[in-house]
């Protein structure tokens, strides 16, 4: 056996993929007929399993392994998104996921992006890996963050998928209430719409009213006659006027007269608990308030909770709403100012005047940040307006490289 042959054993060994490894030295990437997502069949691969269905399982499937976790820190600390992936990569991932003292989406975006989203032949050994991060055994479970960017750069992207991916990811829509989970679910079963839907079977013949009408709303959303994120909103507002609606009062008169620390708590309460959403437009003049604390994070709380109620929600906001926007959008700290374009200005859809020149005035001085992408994407439909705007800008010396910039930017982004 040469040393290629050897290395490549070794990381299937690894990986505990004993079956394959016995085998000898069988081309990673193989595609035999009978398996989904132009897999690897064979013994330790959950996600290929037809006739016997082993459910996604983090704990046997990720060790529990803090120096393993340090090793791949220091991998992913030097390497990041620019690592080319190598036959040790995934091993190392395995290996140090659990105990990673990170949040993992950047390591699973690039586990998909580097070995299934838009690959052909897809990687066997990554879509185990990422079935097995998409597990969820109870409702809404998540313990290691690994939930979300799992299924969204993995088991989505699967094609075609196994019977125990669809299978899997049927599961985890009965238990997820996530918006983004539920929404992307929907969009990674489409092709196969016919079978998913099959598997909800079981739930909707339960003794159990609240999982039959679980599996009703998750039938509409596959089928898409519902969106995810109007159902999850209105299911989260129920819930909040449940619970919080005999406290609102008093929330709002912390907001309006409590100190930055009981603020910062209220406003990461609303936040949390989607109480935002059973507020009204008389509880902005509360929002303005929190604007003018000397803390940069009630502040930033304040543009965010603000722009995504008031604004990013309808699209058409209030004059009220769109003048909190456009002085939080001035503000010194970056987070905060970042918050107000992103949440608040860029959302509306029919900029006036006064809007589309904040977002000018902006670019031309932030075009080393965050908050002039999202800037750039906001005008980009508004071309001829804000060219109009940048010929008052033209002639000032100090101004001509910026505005030569952002008209660049600007014709690149829409072409």
């Amino acid at each position: 056996m040469d040393i290629q042959c050897r290395n490549s054993v070794r990381a299937l060994f690894l990986m505990g993929l004993y079956g394959i490894a016995a085998i000898g030295c069988e081309p990673a990437y193989a595609q035999p007929a009978d398996s989904g997502g132009g897999g690897l069949a064979g013994a330790g691969l959950a996600w290929t399993g037809a006739e016997t269905y082993r459910a996604p399982d983090f704990d046997n499937y990720f060790p529990d392994d803090p120096a393993g976790a340090q090793a791949l820190a220091v991998w992913w600390a030097r390497e990041g998104d620019a690592a080319e992936g190598d036959e040790d990569s995934l091993a190392r991932v395995r290996q140090g996921l659990r105990r990673y003292p990170r949040a993992p989406q950047p390591i699973l975006r690039w586990v998909g992006n580097t070995y299934i989203w838009g690959k052909s032949p897809q990687h066997p050994e990554a879509i185990e890996l990422m079935y097995h991060a998409a597990t969820c055994n109870g409702a809404n479970e998540d313990r290691y963050g690994t939930r979300g960017p799992a299924i969204y750069f993995g088991l989505a992207v699967v094609r075609p998928k196994s019977t125990a991916i669809l299978r899997a990811m049927v599961d985890i829509a009965m238990k997820v209430d996530d918006a983004d989970d539920l929404s992307r679910i929907a969009w990674g079963v489409a092709k196969q719409r016919t079978e998913a839907l099959s598997m909800l079977a079981p739930y909707e013949a339960s003794t159990d009213a609240a999982i039959r009408e679980k599996a009703t709303v998750v039938r509409r959303i596959l089928s898409r006659e519902l969106k995810a994120h109007a159902w999850a909103m209105e299911k989260q507002r129920e819930e909040a006027s449940q619970r919080w609606r005999e406290e609102l009062p008093s929330l709002v008169a912390a907001l309006h007269t409590g100190s930055s620390a009981t603020r910062r708590d209220v406003l990461a309460l609303i936040a949390r608990e989607g109480i935002v959403l059973i507020m009204d437009d008389s509880h902005l003049a509360a929002f303005t308030q929190c604007a003018g604390d000397n803390d940069a994070e009630v502040r930033r709380q304040t543009a965010q909770i603000m722009g995504e109620r008031w604004i990013g929600a309808t699209g058409h906001p209030s004059e009220e709403a769109i003048d909190l926007a456009l002085y939080l959008a001035l503000d010194e700290t970056p987070s905060v100012q970042f918050a107000a374009v992103y949440y608040g200005l860029s959302a509306i859809v029919d900029k006036d005047e006064r809007v589309l020149r904040r977002l000018v005035e902006l670019a031309l001085v932030e075009q080393e940040s965050d908050t002039y992408e999202r800037i750039l994407w906001s005008l980009k439909h508004d071309r001829p307006r804000v060219a109009k705007l940048l010929r008052d800008y033209a002639g000032q010396p100090s101004k001509a490289s910026s505005v030569s910039t952002l008209e660049q930017d600007l014709k690149a982004v829409t072409e």
